[in-house]
């Protein structure tokens, strides 16, 4: 007789990782009544990999690509309402930080409220154990032992300051800039070795979120919209009312639904046409946000256009950088787009305005 085969033995931490993540949300998660039985089976590897990434110190990259409104962010919420506790209770090998990031401080500040949200129904206890915040707003709670969470936005215009994580969550990672992320966001989790966890659905641009699902040195988590349907009759339903609003084959139910990245939508150039006129010297432009700089702003009046014009000292020679033309916005808006034009160019000199009739 031949020799049966081996079972594959199961990853005992990780079990038992699930099985006290589940015991705990149905004991302490009543975010949704007494009748909730826990998170659905697709969104618990994600959860359980993250938890035991952050309890045994390893960092890495871990992508989650989900359909919109299938569970990610609920996902997240019951994942780090779970480490957050252990945390702050002392139960964890060191004390756990959460940096939340998106693409606007509203988007950030929602998974956090779901996070808090369940904190706040076993405040009761915590308090009980001796445990209370010492630093409890929208964006930021903290613990006396350095439990932390912050929510932060990722938009290029934010004033991102320095702060340390282990983990860093990057959520509707589709539309977060590679500047911004690469310049301001991965810093922050260098003294830990942070994990990142990039979450999101597909975006028109291939980012850094397009890249890390493509790289297999990093784990992968992938949601399809029959996994969600399976397990929910409530979104299944939905989605058919989706389906008939939008059009099974519009770019935007194939993009946030079945998960299509849809590239060169509306860009008369591409990010490979991009990419071939860079080999063919256009990158040397790039070269012109080293150089010192000097701008002209003209402010528009009435239904005029504002104009920024950049010259920069080129080898001693003066050279147009750039320009950027601002039409139909009030003043504070057209600051906004200003002061994110101008980060291209850290070595502004002078800025000289010329307001003639805008001033009256």
């Amino acid at each position: 007789m031949g020799r049966k085969a081996k079972k594959p033995k199961k990853d005992a931490p990780r079990e038992k990782i699930k099985a006290n993540l589940l015991y705990f949300l149905l004991n302490h998660d009543k975010t949704y009544g007494d009748a909730w039985r826990g998170p659905y089976s697709y969104q618990i590897p994600l959860e359980v990999e993250i938890i035991y990434r952050a309890l045994t110190g390893k960092g890495g990259i871990i992508t989650a690509l989900f359909p919109r409104q299938s569970g990610k962010s609920d996902a997240l919420a019951m994942a780090l309402f779970y480490l957050i506790t252990l945390s702050a209770v002392g139960a964890t090998p060191r004390p756990i930080k959460i940096g939340i990031f998106a693409p606007s401080e509203p988007q950030a500040l929602l998974l956090a409220r779901k996070i808090k949200t369940k904190i706040m129904r076993i405040e009761g206890d915590l308090k009980r154990y001796g445990v209370m915040p010492i630093k409890d707003l929208e964006s930021w709670l903290e613990y006396p032992n350095g439990t932390l969470l912050k929510a932060i936005s990722a938009s290029k215009t934010a004033q991102i300051v320095g702060e340390s994580f282990n983990i860093m969550i990057l959520d509707e990672s589709q539309d977060i800039l590679d500047e911004v992320k690469e310049n301001r966001i991965d810093p922050m989790g260098a003294a830990y070795d942070a994990l990142k966890v990039y979450i999101g659905t597909p975006g028109y641009t291939p980012n850094f979120f397009y890249r890390a699902l493509q790289d297999d040195r990093n784990t992968h988590f992938i949601t399809t919209l029959e996994d969600a349907i399976r397990e929910n009759p409530f979104y299944e339903r939905y989605i058919e009312v989706q389906k008939a609003e939008l059009g099974e084959n519009s770019p935007a139910f194939r993009r946030q639904y079945a998960l299509e990245w849809l590239f060169n939508i509306g860009q008369p150039i591409t990010y490979k046409d991009m990419l071939a006129l860079q080999k063919r010297g256009l990158d040397k432009v790039l070269s012109y946000s080293e150089a010192p700089a000097y701008v002209g702003l003209d402010l528009a009046k009435y239904d005029d256009s504002t104009v920024a014009t950049v010259i920069i000292d080129k080898d001693g020679e003066p050279q147009i950088a750039a320009w950027l033309e601002l039409r139909g916005m009030g003043y504070e808006a057209q600051l906004t787009e200003l002061l994110a034009f101008f980060r291209n160019f850290p070595f502004i000199q002078n800025v000289v305005v010329d307001a003639t009739g805008a001033g009256d």
